[in-house]
């Protein structure tokens, strides 16, 4: 059961704190968007599974080391490959995230070195992977997100 004041991840939205904790709704603010508040129903059980526990940095640092053995399989077909990618973003598994920004970074890098253009669905989907992961580590690790991907890439090797 989450309590005001709680840190939660709510969907693509990221970090997020309980400002307001009353008999209808948890309402939330997004961390680094105060320009938005969401209201989710107490009611809906479905959304009040969403709003996750903050990971620990023992658990971001597991996830990290063990993203590397994590093994999907590329999708040629980019529709496909959209709409697979996208229920690994809603499905909210963090290892699942680690190992798209991984394998759509470095695609982008193969198209760009071959002149070939990076496909916009594609875009999207890593752009949306490392909004998540960069906000929650971000905050956890105490960094700036502007380097939560440097410090993955240094650790892992995915350059």
């Amino acid at each position: 059961m989450h309590q005001l004041g709680d840190y939660v991840t709510y969907k693509d939205s990221g970090i997020c704190k309980i400002v307001e904790d009353n008999s209808e709704y948890y309402i939330l603010e997004p961390v680094y968007s105060k320009n938005m508040t969401m209201y989710v129903p107490k009611q809906s059980q479905v959304l009040v599974d969403q709003m996750m526990d903050v990971l620990s940095k023992e658990e971001i640092d597991n996830l990290i080391a063990s993203s590397k053995s994590i093994n999907h399989e590329w999708i040629d077909d980019s529709k496909k490959r959209y709409e697979e990618f996208n229920k690994m973003l809603r499905s909210g598994n963090k290892a699942d995230l680690l190992w798209l920004i991984k394998v759509l970074s470095r695609h982008k890098k193969e198209l760009e070195e071959n002149k070939k253009n990076f496909y916009a669905t594609d875009k999207r989907v890593l752009s949306s992977a490392e909004k998540i992961i960069t906000e929650e580590f971000a905050f956890v690790l105490g960094i700036e997100p502007g380097n939560v991907m440097e410090y993955i890439e240094n650790i892992l090797n995915y350059k």
